[in-house]
Order: structure tokens, then sequence, then C-alpha cells
């Protein structure tokens, strides 16, 4: 159960219709250097293509900000700041139309050369949180490789991409560096949090070789973080009455999905017995609310039914060894626009679990939810659960279970 990726209003093929429109007039960005006259048809000179560049970003709709960066050697850098629940599919789109638009300008003393990247700036981009997490990526590069296209030739968020986007709404990081060359750095404030992010970078497959704490302090390869449990989908599920019940050490508890519809959102737990021997299960899970900055948030919780699961009472639940229990959690859809005042509310980022009501707790990074399989596809980032808001939670179930 997936929600579609995030993808700007109009398409790929709006943007760059937009953009090359912005670009060929003289009225947008800087004033032309000495020799080249406005409207003349003359091309712009290659330290001006730049902060042409830029000017257009800061004009499409979800950035914030477009910077240029002038380093000593190498290209111009333009430097893209936008959400980062935009998401890296919605961006790579927009760095395509950027690239498209600009690429349409001839260098200098020529007449026309559509495809040339003579002049053309590098464009990272750099996905702002509510957390202030500092995310700098490479988006493209005229002297890379030619990027990954998928139907109708939009552009793909390359891994690294989507790394960072992921990253950057993922509690506890505070630094994402990726610059083509080498693995995405990945830099967290605490050393409690390097478990949880290596997790999500081993569990997304992200091109991500270690975690470090900020500072110099400990670090973990994703490679030794501990490995997700298997889930055996033929498990038989008998009713045990001797089967004693699930003690914490006994269960992997995570967050197994997602899905939405018709204003409607849902959430899937699991609870995966990792013992050699059946446990059982009564009840609902105990579930609350975060937001990226560890901040809990209050969220009133009902159990039983709802547009998105059928709720099918408590009861006891045998999990055997490798098996998985499922509830649902669901809620209706909530705006997270900006309101009169500019305040933007804050979206759930973690969810706590437990087995039932008292005890023991797990915190889980929505984005631990594995990604669907594809370039496109992007995991949920962030989940529109707020202060104050409802949802609804069935009772644990047996993995085999439909929650229609």
């Amino acid at each position: 159960m997936r929600r579609p990726p995030t993808v700007p209003t109009g398409g790929a093929a709006a943007l760059v219709a937009v953009a090359a429109l912005t670009l060929a007039g003289c009225a947008t960005g800087p004033s032309t250097p000495s020799g080249t006259m406005a409207g003349s048809g003359a091309s712009a000179a290659p330290s001006d293509l730049a902060d042409r560049v830029a000017a257009q970003a800061r004009a499409l709709s979800g950035v914030s900000h477009a910077r240029v960066e002038r380093p000593a050697s190498g290209p111009a850098r333009v430097v893209v700041v936008n959400d980062a629940t935009r998401g890296a599919q919605g961006t790579a789109e927009l760095v395509g139309a950027l690239v498209s638009a600009a690429e349409q300008r001839p260098a200098p003393g020529r007449t026309a050369s559509p495809a040339s990247n003579t002049g053309m700036p590098e464009i990272w981009v750099a996905p702002t949180t509510p957390a202030g997490a500092e995310v700098r990526v490479l988006a493209w590069s005229p002297g890379g490789a030619t990027p990954t296209t998928g139907p109708a030739g939009v552009p793909l968020a390359s891994a690294a991409m989507r790394a960072a986007y992921r990253l950057a709404l993922t509690p506890g990081v505070v630094r994402v560096s990726a610059d083509g060359d080498g693995p995405v750095e990945v830099q967290v404030a605490r050393a409690t949090d390097l478990g949880p992010v290596a997790d999500v970078a081993r569990a997304g497959g992200m091109p991500v070789e270690r975690v470090t704490v900020r500072g110099g302090g400990p670090s973990l390869a994703v490679a030794d973080a501990p490995p997700r449990p298997t889930v055996d989908d033929g498990a038989s599920w008998a009713a045990d009455a001797d089967a004693p019940a699930c003690r914490a050490g006994d269960l992997y508890l995570g967050l197994v999905g997602e899905d939405a519809g018709l204003g409607h959102r849902a959430l899937v737990v699991g609870a995966t017995n990792t013992s050699d021997a059946p446990c059982a299960l009564d009840g609902y899970p105990a579930v609350g609310f975060a937001t990226l900055t560890h901040r809990d948030l209050a969220v009133h919780v009902a159990h039983g039914s709802s547009y998105m699961a059928s709720d099918g009472g408590a009861r006891r639940v045998v999990v055997p060894p490798r098996g998985r229990a499922l509830a649902v959690v669901s809620w209706d859809a909530s705006s997270t626009a900006p309101d009169a005042t500019g305040h933007v509310p804050a979206t759930t980022a973690e969810v706590r679990l437990a087995v039932g009501p008292g005890a023991a707790t797990t915190t889980r990074p929505v984005t631990s939810i594995a990604p669907v399989a594809g370039p496109v596809g992007d995991p949920p980032t962030d989940l529109d659960v707020l202060a104050g808001g409802r949802v609804t939670v069935t009772a644990w179930a047996p993995g085999t279970s439909s929650f229609g």
C-alpha cells in the first residue's frame, strides 16, 4: 500500500516550458554584460548563465531560495533550496526543467547548440526541514553522466538525492552531504541516533557506508546495523492455548506500510515474533506520535474500524516464530499548509509503538518504512497526523488478515 510519489503541479513538461520562456527573456535576471545587447538575440555570457538559472529557480513553485556560488576552480554552482517534503523525485523534475531550459541558449560565438554544456553551472539541492539539518547534494553537473529518465523523458532522482531527501526528514540527522563522487556522508546529533538512522539507510538501500556523530564522535557502519527479522508469510497460525504472552524481547515492532484514499490515511504497524516459540498478543497496540525534533504530539487515539480498515475486535492472537501480527492506524487527511499567521503545523516524523498500554515502547522513524522498489518510488517522509488530531487503531490480527 503506497501513496503516489510527489510530482510538481503541471508536470515536468510545464516546468520546462515556463523555464524556457523566462530564461529567454532579457527582463529576467541580472543586466546583460557589456558587449551583449539586450534583445539582440546574442547569447548570455557563461558567467551570466548561472545567475539566470538561479533567478529562474527562485521563480518556480516550491523553491524558497537559490543562490550562486563561484569556486576558485570548476563551474559555478547554483544551490536550490526547497522544502524536503517536496521529495527527491519532484525536485529531480524541477532540476531537469532548469537544465533543459538553460541548454537552449547557445554558447558565446555559436549560432545554436541545444545540447551544449558550455558555461552551464552545477546544480545542487539543499532541502530544508524544521530541524535545521544541513543537507547538500549535487543534483546535476555539466561534466557528469547523463541522468536516468523515466516515462516521457522525465528525469529520475539519483540514489544520492533520494537518500538526501529521506534522511533530511529522519529524526536525529544533522548533516547530509553528497558530491557525486563517493558515498553519501551522514552525521547525527547523538550516539543514540546512530542505530535508527543506519537502519533507515540500510532498509532504503542508500549509498551510505557509515553514520557518524557530529563533532568527531562515535560512528556505525551501515553494514553493521542489526538486520530486520525475516518474516515467514507461510507460518502456521495455530490457536495454541499454552502459548505464553509475548514479552518485549520476543517481538520486533516496526512500520510496515502506508496507504491513502479519498481524504483518508492509513499506517500499518507490525509485530514480528523473533523468538523460537509461539507467543500471544491480546488487544490493541499503543501508539504515539512525535515530530522531527522528537517533540511529542497530543493525538487522541480510539479503537475500532475506520474508512481504511475493519477492526475484528480484541482477541488472543498467537504469533508463530517469524510470524508477524498487524494493526492499522487510520486518520483523516489534515492540512499542513501555513495558517493566516504563517505558522506551519508540525507533522509526525516518528511513531512510538508498544504491544499494549504500559508495555515497553519502541520509536521508529516514518522513513523506516521500506521504500517501493524502483527508481521513482520514494517512501513516505512524514505523516499528516497533527497535534489535536484523532487516529483510530485496529486490534492485533494475524499477518494473513485482510483489513479491507
